[in-house]
């Protein structure tokens, strides 16, 4: 096998990774949680969230009915311990480039992981069309990048210097230790495992 068929098989599986899809039931979110408006508003309540009808989240306060609130009004929101925060990510999208995901990484983690849930009906025996994803955001980067974005690859030579000013970490990158190494194919839990482990050295570096 020539290197050029290589290096498109292996775009191909990376490609098919990413954009792997199943069908699940409803995704939803319900329970105790807080909304923080965009005018930095804060709001307390019963909250429910569904990824099939994502333009409104369902607010109800203290002794009061129900109502929807649209998800343009809202920078972030908590249900049952879940944060959702605004993501900018690089993949194209039609009218926003941003969308609600659940973050992964405790607030005020200087890298940052999230989970990416697209459900798109109409609905069948089977559920809905679904599609998930995790997407990470290191300090100097303006919008999230799928885990699987070309510029993470190589992996040892792009991401350790990513995380040049702690050099420790690095270099262990850098030297493909254990547990902060990815091949070329790589699926979706061992990339997450690796990039979860690369933003906790990285937060803990002194």
């Amino acid at each position: 096998m020539n290197m050029k068929r290589f290096i498109v098989l292996c775009f191909v599986a990376i490609s098919f990774f990413a954009s792997a899809q199943t069908f699940e039931p409803e995704v939803k979110y319900t329970g105790e949680g807080k909304i923080i408006m965009m005018d930095g508003k804060e709001l307390t309540g019963e909250l429910s969230y569904s990824f099939v009808s994502i333009r409104n989240l369902v607010y109800t306060a203290p002794g009061a009915e129900k109502e929807k609130i649209k998800i343009d009004d809202i920078k972030e929101f908590t249900i049952g311990g879940t944060r959702f925060v605004r993501v900018v990510t690089t993949a194209l999208s039609i009218g926003k480039d941003w969308q609600f995901a659940a973050c992964l990484t405790p607030e005020g983690s200087k890298i940052s992981l999230y989970e990416t849930i697209d459900q798109t009906g109409p609905e069948t025996d089977s559920g809905y069309k679904t599609e998930r994803g995790y997407c990470i955001k290191f300090p100097n980067d303006e919008k999230a990048k799928s885990l699987t974005d070309l510029s993470f690859t190589p992996f040892h030579k792009k991401v350790s210097k990513l995380v040049a000013d702690c050099p420790v970490l690095s270099e262990k990158i850098a030297n493909k230790a254990e547990g902060l190494k990815l091949g070329l194919i790589s699926s979706p839990q061992q990339q997450f495992d690796v990039f979860m482990k690369v933003a906790t050295e990285y937060q803990d570096c002194k």
